[in-house]
């Protein structure tokens, strides 16, 4: 059952498309792609066909969205495992932002211990 909130928008993209944002909140996680796409009938009104399956994406699924391991294990109830993926930074995204900065201190610090040895000797 999907509330008619929910349904106020679009919730359906297809296999190829890129993923709506993954929210805090199973009640609010995208449709699955398989079956029929939504039909919009009015103004924030969408409706899904009656002559197909639809779903909402499971926590696993929006997890593996968020490029979390697929074997990561998740602690707590659903509800809460919904809110720890949506509330989550992508992990991939997390790795490219990080990276540069730990490449970069690890050469600052190393250089600096160069110097400090060098300062040292003479």
């Amino acid at each position: 059952v999907f509330s008619s909130r929910f349904l106020s928008r679009n919730r359906k993209l297809g296999w190829n498309d890129v993923s709506f944002t993954i929210q805090a909140s199973g009640r609010h996680a995208p449709l699955h792609p398989s079956g029929e796409p939504m039909v919009k009938i009015g103004t924030d009104e969408w409706i899904l066909p009656e002559t197909s399956e639809h779903r909402r994406l499971s926590a696993i699924e929006c997890a593996l969205i968020q490029t979390f391991p697929a074997d990561y294990i998740w602690k707590g109830n659903l509800g809460s495992i919904y809110k720890q993926i949506g509330n989550a930074v992508p992990c991939l995204l997390a790795k490219a932002v990080s990276k540069p900065i730990a490449d970069y201190l690890k050469e600052y610090y190393s250089v600096n211990e160069t110097q400090k040895k060098l300062e040292t000797v003479i």
